[in-house]
């Protein structure tokens, strides 16, 4: 009978960690005074894709093999990326992942992000600089913003329906030590060629323990529960982000604990879906077509990178 007990022992408090661990004014849960949850506000949301069940995965050129940023070009015929050391946009065939061409816009750097917006390609630097690039003439104009190497920026995407670029930070949330055990979206005015001081949104630890409590407490997917890894929903540190062309919701991708968040507008989480470690060996690029057809890149390591591309199920709650 000593090893039930010793189960019960166990899991007991894991419970109670994941169910009182949340003090978050935000928090979408209310405590009774004995501390149990009393009631529970969670939108009614439906994951559109089943990542374990990839429709495709090519695996790229061996140029590509620090593939980082991913987009489409503005008809979506083509998707575009970046080898995050060189200076050069690449070109792919997204029914094949094959590379297509390139063209070549600064020397060599830690490139992470890639967009077109309004005739020009915007690039951005893990020190938070921003490259706009004429296509056609290869012109290349610096936009400076306040980020530095600290905040590590690893995400980019336009926002069409804002008319506005967010700027995902993998490290620090801002340069005066604010915003502590959380990860920053910035919002880059493209009327001003201004980055907003204020962060667009934040991803806290409270809002994800609170996350994961409210889901605990409602008994939605029981099955999930079962697998939930606290550590990797609380590692998250953004490596590519896209705006869903059909529901507008925020798909912010995580090599660090390999999870991908959905978020509404306001940085509120929607959905965190765990990816499998053995599939998805580094996922940093991220990219949604108009039709809801899902692409996440994986940089190689010993192996080639792969292209991985997902069938859009259903509309979004």
């Amino acid at each position: 009978m000593k090893a039930p007990f010793l189960i019960l022992l166990f899991f007991v408090p894991f419970l109670l960690f994941i169910n009182l661990g949340c003090s978050s004014s935000d928090t979408p849960i209310q405590l009774n005074n004995d501390g149990t949850i009393k009631e529970v506000f969670l939108r009614d949301y439906t994951f559109p894709y089943d990542l374990g069940k990839p429709k495709d995965v090519f695996y790229l050129d061996r140029k590509l093999i620090e593939i980082s940023g991913l987009s489409l070009t503005p008809d979506s015929s083509e998707l575009v990326c970046l080898n995050d050391e060189i200076g050069r946009i690449f070109f792919l065939e997204k029914n094949s992942g094959a590379l297509l061409s390139s063209f070549e816009f600064g020397v060599n750097g830690d490139y992470e992000g890639v967009e077109f917006v309004n005739g020009k390609y915007y690039v951005v630097k893990s020190n938070g600089t921003l490259f706009s690039i004429d296509p056609s003439s290869h012109q290349v104009t610096i936009e400076n913003t306040f980020l530095t190497s600290a905040n590590d920026v690893e995400g980019l995407s336009y926002w069409s329906k804002k008319n506005r670029l967010m700027i995902a930070c993998k490290g620090s949330p801002s340069g005066k030590n604010k915003y502590k055990k959380s990860k920053a979206v910035y919002d880059f005015d493209l009327g001003k060629n201004k980055l907003k001081k204020k962060p667009m949104f934040l991803i806290t630890h409270e809002k994800i323990k609170d996350f994961i409590a409210a889901k605990n407490a409602s008994g939605i997917k029981e099955k999930i529960l079962k697998k939930i890894q606290i550590n990797d929903a609380l590692s998250f540190a953004p490596s590519g982000i896209a705006v869903h062309p059909i529901s507008q919701y925020i798909y912010i991708l995580s090599a660090n604990g390999k999870t991908l968040f959905v978020v509404d507008e306001n940085g509120e989480i929607l959905h965190i879906e765990f990816l499998q470690k053995s599939k998805f060996i580094k996922p940093e690029g991220i990219a949604i077509d108009s039709d809801g057809t899902l692409y996440i890149s994986n940089e190689g390591k010993e192996a080639k990178a792969s292209l991985m591309k997902f069938q859009f199920n259903q509309i979004e709650n």
